[in-house]
């Protein structure tokens, strides 16, 4: 017994050790960090009243190429003989989603002559599949 206790005092005493050190390390990162920081922000700062308007950041390029001729819009036909040009759409199980700058709405596919729309599609050079197609109304 008396061996257990010796063991399970010097796992305590050695326990206690790393975590007096454990804090005493995490203590001093934190004041060098906040030193760092300290020193570092006033440059920022400085780095930025002496920027031209010109150095502003700038947003990823555009995708859209020279070379590369713009896709003709995808034509919807409807059901009623009216028809949509889109750009951006999905489609989601039974519905076909439309995004565009001013808004995004929602279709629902049994509205759509399918046939129609691969057909005019087909004509334009685009491909339009819809895959497991909605039953008829």
């Amino acid at each position: 017994m008396p061996g257990l206790l010796r063991g399970v005092a010097r796992t305590a005493v050695v326990a206690g050790t790393a975590t007096a050190v454990s804090n005493r390390v995490s203590r001093r990162q934190a004041r060098r960090w906040g030193a760092q920081e300290a020193y570092a922000e006033p440059q920022q700062q400085q780095q930025y009243a002496n920027r031209a308007p010109n150095d502003a950041p700038r947003s990823a390029p555009a995708r859209a190429r020279d070379d590369e001729p713009a896709a003709p819009p995808t034509v919807l036909i409807f059901r009623d003989g009216h028809r949509l040009e889109v750009s951006n759409y999905t489609v989601a199980g039974r519905t076909l989603g439309i995004f565009s700058e001013q808004r995004a709405r929602r279709i629902p596919l049994a509205e759509l002559n399918l046939e129609a729309t691969r057909k005019a599609n087909e004509e334009r050079g685009l491909e339009f599949a819809v895959r497991n197609k909605p039953p008829l109304p």
